[in-house]
């Protein structure tokens, strides 16, 4: 598959930027986005770049020094670049013998350069797999070579932060995920972390300080000196590096998680060390600590402290944009940028979504960036593949054009339903003016492209998990729209774009009738009319009473629909859901046609073509069913190399190729050929062959919707970290 195009504003979750100090605009930043790099002007709003350079998610993003940038992946793809993005050296580290592929899950890197020979860049690496590992890559930029110079392996070492030509310090602990259940096999001790120093050349153990408490999720190196801090809960420690002194030790306010913050220090005019830190807040609230003095944690010494309300929601990842003055915040939906002068107080009511600062008098503006937010949801391209449209979360229904003359940073169209987005529908709708969206109140929308408004065309009082059209021009049938439920509900819709309301009759009769009728609910009447219900029915029971694995649902109290699809003929479709069932059912009637069985934990995707039925499910497998017979060919794995908790949530029968694409909801895309022979009547499948042909970690979040177009030939996915990527598959 080929990255055509990535929609958001960077990943979220493991977020890495650049700030902009080639020219000093504090108003300029590059992200991670996906595999690939953009970088925005916040305060018009626009993309200034965007560049692919890796071919799974970038988890580090540094710049190293005002000649280089440098970038790690997730598989552990580790570039420098000049500052056109140019790759000068590339390294790919060793694969791990203890998992298999390229899950290295690189999530750290630090760097130290040469004073002799600035040519010489030593960079750390910590991947976080198992017992965790070091990696210390040697970089010779005058004869563009990488070499692997050590490697720290099995001892929990998170945060590897090279310092003073052969030193590293690191965090010991057991936080953070396990990566290979059966890999991680040591354990440090409950509520209580190791800082180790160590001589990375030879293994030595320089230093060690064991400390009880929480353990560390952030730790930020000042690079102009040999000073960190780092997080443990809301306590914030400042250590020296080298003697691993604690130099300031902070309660800070606040509440949740820190996963990010910033250290700045420096010498007065008195020659008196000066120290700010930035800590983020869950409340929205910005705490800015300094201290100037004697900064030994037991010691006296002038400190302040000083707080900031913001707009921001969880916070990921923060930068300056100008130190001790305007910093960049990334959170759960977007870009902030504003200053933390102590002077200014920001009314944080009129920052304004988008793109718009905030105009008080006086007072420095606060720019904001964001698209979707919390979490991509629903997505779906339209019928010639030229459009995407996406939900989230927040309510917000995006629209952005894949054209290939137009792939733009800025959505086309933009609209606010005000309840989070589970699930819609576009392609094969029938005029491709509106979008079917299904909404978790249970309210089934009508957004009109033209109009650029929604209407409800039905109130199902159960969360929609799942739309889908049937429309086949060669059929005379009307078009059918499917909808599925929470409950384990399914509604069959006949769609008639020409159908005539009662009222339309009536004001056909009497043109002068005295009573005046809201515009908008006569347009909500005429829209309800094209759409009638033909059956509903709950296909899918609670059960109780058996035993049930209960990690991925609430079975006993319902069995939710997770997805469904039509035959190719229109006259039979299929639902899946969390009993672990695929059933078909007559469209005429919602006659039981088949229940298959085989799947032992939720069923949560369907794709129909041919004879052809296949699926997925939350215990890892891919399940190909013969609809002539109900009974399974084919079982297989596609996410041995995955890893971590997973499940596989989405899949695309892709017609035209044999070929079933497949996500994971820990962010990995699988795409599978499946080959096979049949007789003439394609009853008896047999030499199938199943080969993976790609397969790389392409979110940071977990992945929330998954379609192909035909027409195109493009997959469009989208994520927990409020990013779409769209894809073009090669043959």
């Amino acid at each position: 598959m080929e990255l055509l195009h990535s929609f958001g504003v960077g990943s979220s979750r493991y977020i890495s930027c650049i700030n902009d100090d080639d020219n000093n605009n504090e108003f300029e930043i590059t992200l991670a986005i996906g595999p690939s790099v953009c970088k925005w002007d916040i305060k018009r709003g626009r993309q200034l770049l965007f560049k692919q350079l890796h071919s799974d998610v970038i988890t580090c993003l540094v710049r190293l020094s005002n000649s280089y940038y440098i970038s790690a992946s997730y598989s552990g793809d580790v570039a420098i670049y000049n500052h056109q993005w140019q790759s000068l050296v590339e390294f790919k580290l060793p694969l791990r013998e203890d998992i298999p592929n390229d899950c290295i899950k690189i999530m750290h890197l630090s760097y130290w350069i040469d004073p002799n020979d600035s040519n010489l860049i030593y960079v750390g690496l910590s991947s976080e797999h198992g017992n965790c590992r070091v990696y210390i890559v040697k970089f010779d930029m005058t004869e563009k070579l990488a070499s692997l110079a050590a490697t720290l392996d099995g001892n929990l070492y998170f945060y590897g932060e090279l310092f003073d030509c052969d030193k590293i310090l690191v965090v010991r602990q057991d936080v953070g995920k396990d990566g290979y259940q059966d890999a991680r096999t040591l354990k440090v001790g409950d509520n209580k972390i190791e800082l180790v120093t160590l001589n990375w050349r030879t293994g030595q153990t320089l230093n060690k300080l064991e400390s009880p408490g929480k353990g560390c999720t952030a730790l930020v190196r000042d690079i102009s000196s040999n000073i960190i801090t780092l997080t443990r809960g809301r306590v914030i420690q400042v250590l020296d590096m080298d003697t691993l002194t604690i130099k300031w030790e902070i309660e800070t306010a606040g509440s949740g998680l820190i996963k990010d913050l910033l250290l700045t220090t420096s010498t007065n005019e008195s020659d008196q060390q000066k120290y700010q830190i930035i800590v983020p807040s869950s409340n929205s609230m910005i705490y800015i600590y300094n201290k100037i003095g004697n900064t030994d944690s037991n010691s006296s010494g002038s400190s302040s402290s000083y707080s900031i309300k913001s707009s921001h929601g969880v916070v990921y990842a923060m930068r300056w944009a100008v130190k001790n003055q305007r910093i960049w915040i990334f959170d759960e939906s977007g870009l902030h940028n504003l200053s933390i002068e102590e002077q200014f107080k920001y009314d944080s009511s009129k920052v304004v979504s988008p793109i718009a600062p905030i105009s008080q008098q006086d007072v420095p503006p606060y720019y904001q960036l964001k698209f979707h937010e919390i979490t991509c949801c629903g997505v779906d391209f339209n019928d010639d593949g030229l459009m995407v449209a996406c939900g989230d979360f927040m309510g917000n229904l995006l629209i952005w054009s894949v054209a290939d003359d137009h792939i733009g940073e800025q959505p086309i169209q933009s609209h606010i339903l005000g309840v989070p987005v589970r699930s819609l529908a576009w392609n094969a709708c029938p005029t491709q003016t509106f979008i079917i969206v299904g909404l978790m109140d249970g309210s089934l929308m009508y957004y009109s492209l033209e109009t650029k408004k929604s209407t409800m065309i039905d109130n199902l009082n159960d969360g929609i998990t799942a739309i889908q059209w049937y429309n086949n021009s060669n059929n005379s049938n009307s078009p059918l729209l499917a909808v599925g439920t929470t409950g384990g509900n399914l509604y069959i819709y006949k769609y008639d774009d020409y159908a005539i309301c009662e009222d339309d009759e009536n004001e056909k009769e009497d043109d002068e009738e005295e009573e005046e009728v809201d515009e908008d609910e006569k347009e909500k009447i005429r829209i309800q009319c094209k759409f009638k219900l033909t059956w509903k029915k709950q296909v899918h029971l609670p059960k109780k009473g058996e035993p049930q694995d209960l990690k991925f649902g609430s079975i006993i109290h319902f069995a939710e629909i997770w997805s469904l699809c039509f035959n190719d003929q229109g006259d039979k479709i299929a639902t899946c859901s969390e009993d672990q069932t695929i059933a078909v059912w007559m469209v005429t009637d919602g006659a039981e046609v088949s229940v298959m069985q085989g799947h032992t934990l939720a069923v949560t995707c369907v794709d129909w073509h041919d004879n052809i039925l296949a699926s997925c499910a939350d215990d890892h497998t891919i399940r190909l069913w013969n609809t002539t017979n109900w009974t399974e060919n084919l079982k297989f794995q596609t996410t041995n190399d995955v890893g971590e908790w997973h499940t596989v949530t989405y899949l695309s029968l892709v017609k035209k190729t044999n070929s079933i694409n497949n996500n994971s909801n820990n962010n990995n895309s699988n795409n599978i050929n499946s080959n096979n022979n049949t007789d003439s009547n394609h009853d008896n499948y047999k030499n199938y062959q199943v080969t993976k042909v790609y397969s790389k970690r392409v979110h940071l979040g977990s992945i929330e919707g998954l379609k192909w177009n035909k027409k195109k030939n493009r997959i469009v996915s989208c994520s927990s970290d409020c990013l779409i990527h769209v894809y073009k598959l090669l043959k």
